[in-house]
């Protein structure tokens, strides 16, 4: 197991949870069964640029109702649906979050329902 960042838009909730190494236990937290990855540095309040990768709903677009966020550091952009943060290993692989739900908290907005 590693520790990761649950994003939840719908609830407007950050939360560190554990999760299983695989595919699937992303698939069964997020409520999906697309995921895309992107990593990213956060240079997130607290943690000198962290290097994570966020797996997000990649068909949360798709969803009858949608609620989004946005992570100022990552992107202008908004997001939708749940999404999950680990860390990076900078080989392709991934490992514990460097940051935690606090931190990551600190950092989102919420956009509500579209």
């Amino acid at each position: 197991m590693k520790k990761a960042v649950l994003i939840n838009p719908h609830a407007q909730s950050v939360e560190d949870i554990e999760i299983d190494e695989g595919i699937q236990p992303f698939y069964d937290v997020m409520g999906c069964q697309m995921i895309q990855s992107a990593p990213l540095s956060l240079p997130l309040e607290g943690n000198d640029n962290s290097s994570v990768t966020l797996f997000v709903d990649e068909e949360g677009m798709y969803a009858p109702v949608r609620f989004f966020f946005r992570i100022e550091q990552f992107s202008p952009a908004p997001l939708c649906g749940k999404a999950v943060i680990v860390g990076h290993d900078g080989q392709g692989g991934s490992c514990d979050s460097p940051v935690n739900a606090e931190q990551v908290l600190s950092n989102i907005e919420w956009l509500g329902r579209g």
